[in-house]
């Protein structure tokens, strides 16, 4: 049990111990006068040495205006993002429904087709019915004539 409690509190100890060394090297530098340049110097070296300068970081983000396209670029098969396949799938789906709705195979188009009929008939029972009435017009008119005649 005395191990487990010593590690978990370990960590905290080396970050003590290793601040209070930076802080003692800092001391330790500025007591020395000529030699702290120098000294400076060397702890801005070692400081310095964990980052990398930005230009020798390449972003493979961004867009070379200089690249030639390959043949062999061309053949091979890009691997597209999950949003881009989503929209090429979203896509495709789109044009099967399509394709099916055009061969009416579909409930949608079922529906229409039915509505469509339901209106055809409509109409052509008043094209009938508008045609009657204009013969009965016409018949009525005639009949007068002939009554006017008389």
């Amino acid at each position: 049990m005395c191990t487990s409690i010593t590690d978990h509190h370990e960590p905290q100890y080396r970050d003590r111990e290793e601040s209070e060394e930076d802080s003692s090297a800092e001391e330790s530098s500025e007591a020395s006068g000529s030699e702290s340049e120098s000294e400076e110097e060397v702890v801005v070296a070692k400081k310095s040495t964990g980052a990398v300068p930005s230009s020798d970081i390449s972003n493979p983000n961004r867009a070379s205006g200089n690249r030639v396209m390959k043949a062999s670029d061309l053949t091979t098969p890009v691997e597209m993002s999950r949003k881009e396949r989503e929209a090429a799938e979203k896509e495709a789906a789109q044009a099967r429904y399509w394709k099916l709705h055009q061969e009416g195979k579909t409930d949608q188009a079922k529906a229409d087709m039915a509505r469509l009929a339901v209106i055809r008939k409509k109409r052509e029972e008043a094209a009938a019915q508008r045609l009657a009435e204009a013969q009965a017009r016409d018949e009525a008119a005639a009949a007068k004539a002939e009554q006017r005649r008389r």
